[in-house]
């Protein structure tokens, strides 16, 4: 599953998500922290969680 990385526009606090495609929906995510609905999608490069070893 992929990894969204979030940053807080109120109280400055970067987190992650992991998510499927098809529930990534950044309306729908909150800080950890203050739990502010106002987040903004950092941009980074792809990289998957997977439940396989190679």
């Amino acid at each position: 599953m992929p990894v969204y990385e979030y940053k807080c526009k109120k109280c400055g606090e970067f987190f992650e998500r992991i998510e499927t495609v098809s529930e990534h929906d950044p309306a729908k995510a909150r800080c950890p922290e203050c739990k502010s609905k106002r987040v903004e999608r950092r941009w980074s490069p792809v990289f998957a969680v997977t439940s396989k070893k190679s």
